[in-house]
């Protein structure tokens, strides 16, 4: 199969080599020059593209059987959340009005998206609350992205919870953080999903050509001040000191429910997150 991955970060890395590893045709994209060496190692074409040059990514599409779109932004400004992911995806959907070979597109979205819900639990069918202008650009390529959905093309969004894994631990992510005082009593939710199951996700996906809407996340959101002082408990570390009397930063506290992907047939390896 001919597989173009747009955006080869940490996700877009691991699921390449997955991929590489099983025979299937690799065309990788990455922003940065630097990295085209290191992408040949699992990949057979690798193109260094920004999401604004539409020929390119045309040319890219041509004859490709899955795309599957992994992008970020190198920066939190409006500015470079809406080129990096509206322009994207505004291109993606230009350059394959007249593609007949592309079958399904995958999109690895975020559950931030669905916003506050003081710690209720959601699922895809529950109205989205985006907290803050980022989450709402990131619902904006959802909806250019379905829009694309037609009778010879699925359409796939998976929403990832937190990521962690390999080389992105739990304690490697927490370090800096021990030991210091945090607004709020860290009563919020956190819905975490771990790389691998990430990776097997996206495969579920391409294998029963899923379309839709999708939360792939742990099965049990955890409190952040649960969550932390497990933390420090197992690794012996300085625990968290909560200061209830200021006002929590967090713009969002809900639960995610895994069960639409898990009742397609989709099993976690990782269901309670590893600390």
């Amino acid at each position: 199969m001919k597989i173009a991955i747009i955006g080869c970060g940490y996700v877009g890395k691991a699921i390449a080599k997955t991929w590489y590893e099983a025979g299937h045709k690799l065309t990788v994209t990455t922003t940065s020059p630097e990295t085209v060496t290191q992408l040949a190692d699992f990949a057979h074409h690798v193109k260094v593209l920004q999401g604004d040059d539409l020929q390119a990514l045309t040319d890219i599409c041509q004859g490709q059987d899955i795309i599957l779109l992994s992008v970020g932004s190198k920066g939190r400004t409006e500015e470079k959340y809406r080129s990096s992911y509206v322009q994207t995806a505004q291109n993606l959907k230009k350059a394959l009005q007249n593609n007949d070979t592309v079958k399904q597109v995958i999109y690895t979205s975020s559950y931030s998206i669905v916003g506050n819900h003081d710690g209720a639990w959601v699922d895809e069918n529950t109205r989205d609350k985006p907290a803050n202008i980022f989450a709402e650009i990131l619902l904006e390529v959802e909806e250019i992205l379905l829009s694309m959905e037609t009778d010879d093309r699925h359409v796939c969004i998976l929403r990832l919870g937190g990521i962690y894994g390999k080389n992105r631990e739990i304690k490697k992510i927490f370090r800096n953080a021990m030991g210091q005082t945090r607004a709020g009593a860290g009563l919020e939710y956190g819905n975490w999903v771990h790389l691998e199951d990430i990776v097997a996700g996206i495969q579920f996906a391409r294998v029963q050509n899923l379309s839709g809407l999708f939360n792939l996340v742990g099965d049990e959101p955890m409190q952040r001040k649960v969550m932390l002082d497990k933390l420090a408990q197992k690794y012996d570390l300085e625990p968290i000191i909560w200061d209830e009397l200021q006002p929590s930063p967090r713009v969002f506290n809900v639960r995610v429910s895994n069960q639409k992907i898990k009742s397609m047939g989709f099993t976690f390896k990782y269901p309670v997150i590893e600390l």
